[in-house]
């Protein structure tokens, strides 16, 4: 039998969002030559997510990730089905944080009860 490999451009449920809450959990994990979703290639992103990644200098990262952005939204290679809301109902005398991979931190730091 001869190679049945298609290549299929369905529907794609992701949560592009990374463990580490790093942006190159979707920019390198995700969008890289040969990961998940190498159908969509732009020389410029491929050179700036090589260079985000390999780099301690966090302002060069927030530069090269930011540009990687403003690329994909010109370039659209999704298209956004579905987006949730999330939403949290606090009172007045919680303070609580959430974070935007939707994990939910409720050590301490990040979720405390006021006295009234």
């Amino acid at each position: 039998m001869g190679d049945r490999r298609r290549s299929f451009k369905g529907v794609w449920w992701s949560d592009p969002t990374s463990l580490l809450r790093d942006p190159d959990g979707m920019m390198g994990r995700l969008l890289s030559p040969g990961q998940m979703h190498d159908y969509w290639r732009h020389p410029e992103f491929d050179r700036l997510a090589v260079e985000a990644r390999f780099t301690a200098d966090e302002s060069l990262r927030g530069d090269a990730y930011r540009r990687m952005t403003a690329i994909f939204l010109e370039q659209n290679p999704w298209l956004v089905v579905i987006q949730p809301f999330e939403d949290y109902g606090i009172r007045r005398y919680v303070e609580f944080t959430p974070n935007p991979d939707q994990q939910l931190e409720l050590r301490r730091f990040n979720f405390r009860l006021r006295r009234a």
